[in-house]
């Protein structure tokens, strides 16, 4: 151990190096209000560690609050250090990949600290910086979807865990050396719709630069949406070089509140193929209305993963005709379709995108008989039951013997003699889950398989 009275870093009233539990504190990296970060090792074991003293102080510690906020009561202080408690637990329970692991948690002389496997990674925000002073090059196309798609797993393991991270943010996306992408900094994680003491003091916590809309309010609960216009605003920064609603940060809270909750992102031109696919993608995400954005970070992920392979114009290997109503109300169920199709190289095609024909019939029986396979939506859109132009459609592919999968919210409104059909039943508040598109890729696999089979070899 080096001499303690070489050193003026200290930890509280000890001088670094101390033990702390079972840990021995070398000496501090960074912090802020609400917490401190250490670099530590395991006393006995001698494994590196980050260590980090959370800032909230048990009832009976000597040290009183160090709580910035001169607004926050000792009652809220407690409320939150519950909800950290509780986070710290599902980040050591949730043993994913893309999260960094809790190690430990614990009390020691009426302070509370959390231990994190220490990872040699660079912060997303110290990758852009370096971005933008030509110390690195930019992100390619595959470097940025690489990227996302490692903060949108991390994520979806959160959210199906039950739970918001709610302060995503570019400090705690975490890239090594080899683009592998570790999610840090769960310490604010709340459970999905929650409204009990920990939840509403942790109202009081967020990234400014970083929120959605509606962390801005007052009340309200804590839903998947806030996760992901924080990821929108990470990945618009990467791929951009600044944040979606200014060029320099605001200098007061309200003028950030306001550029946030009444502005508009500031997309750059389109100037090519993948920024045409890629922006619709981050405005969705950056929806100024909760409802607008996507349901979850694995539906993200999952139109991601159908542009990235969009964009590697790869020749589709089968095709199927979308048979569906064009209402609004059925824009989520296409995308949810066209994801699973671009995943498993099949183009998919709606009447209203295919324009070889005058007559629209002649449209419909053209493409559905140059088609490998139909899909169609017999859910109803009215109370006159499912759209006769879709049944229509049904009907002519089955003469012409194509394989059929129907998706409906409601098997009952099904005609008697397509209930023997295949059918895959879906819940209109969640086409852009996993389940659905599971099932989806699955019957797309098999059209694939047989499509293949019978190609000519050479």
């Amino acid at each position: 151990m080096t001499d303690v009275t070489a050193t003026t870093e200290r930890l509280l009233e000890w001088a670094l190096p101390v033990h702390v539990g079972s840990y021995l504190v070398e000496r501090q990296r960074s912090g802020g209000p609400t917490y401190a970060d250490y670099d530590a090792a395991h006393a006995t074991l001698g494994h590196p560690v980050l260590l980090r003293h959370e800032r909230w102080a048990s009832p009976d510690s000597a040290h009183g609050s160090l709580s910035s906020d001169p607004r926050m009561d000792r009652a809220t202080e407690l409320a939150a250090l519950e909800g950290l408690r509780r986070s710290r637990r599902l980040q050591a329970e949730l043993q994913h990949p893309r999260i960094v692991p809790v190690v430990d948690f614990f009390e020691h002389e009426g302070e509370w600290f959390s231990v994190f496997a220490r990872t040699a990674a660079q912060s997303l925000h110290d990758v852009i910086t370096a971005i933008q002073r030509d110390a690195r090059p930019p992100y390619n196309l595959a470097e940025f979807v690489a990227v996302s798609a490692g903060v949108t797993d991390g994520l979806a393991a959160i959210h199906q865990g039950g739970f918001v991270h709610r302060t995503v943010g570019t400090h705690n996306i975490l890239v090594d050396a080899g683009g592998f992408v570790r999610l840090s900094d769960l310490g604010c994680a709340t459970p999905v719709g929650a409204d009990d003491e920990p939840a509403r003091a942790f109202r009081r916590f967020m990234l400014p630069a970083a929120a959605a809309p509606e962390q801005f309010a007052l009340d309200g609960m804590f839903s998947p949406a806030i996760d992901n216009w924080a990821l929108g605003v990470a990945l618009f920064e990467l791929r951009y070089g600044r944040h979606p609603f200014w060029s320099e940060q605001p200098t007061r809270i309200k003028q950030l509140r306001r550029s946030i909750v009444e502005g508009v992102p500031a997309f750059p031109p389109a100037a090519d193929e993948a920024e045409r696919l890629l922006q619709p993608w981050l405005r969705r995400l950056l929806a100024r209305d909760p409802d607008e954005r996507y349901h979850d970070a694995l539906e993200a992920q999952r139109d991601l993963h159908a542009i990235a392979s969009t964009l590697e114009q790869q020749r589709p290997v089968a095709t199927a005709f979308v048979a569906m109503p064009f209402a609004g109300n059925f824009d989520a169920l296409w995308r949810a379709v066209w994801a699973a199709c671009a995943a498993c190289r099949v183009s998919a095609t709606r009447a209203d995108q295919s324009h070889r024909h005058e007559n629209i019939w002649d449209e419909i029986t053209d493409a559905i008989d140059s088609s490998d396979a139909l899909i169609a939506v017999t859910t109803s859109d009215s109370i006159s039951g499912p759209n006769p132009n879709v049944m229509l459609e049904i009907g002519y592919a089955r003469g012409r013997r194509k394989p059929v999968l129907l998706l409906t919210d409601n098997p009952e409104c099904l005609p008697f003699d397509l209930r023997t059909q295949r059918a895959l039943v879906y819940e209109p508040s969640s086409v852009g889950g996993g389940v659905l598109h599971r099932s989806l890729v699955s019957f797309l696999t098999g059209i694939v398989t047989r499509s293949t089979s019978d190609m000519p070899t050479a």
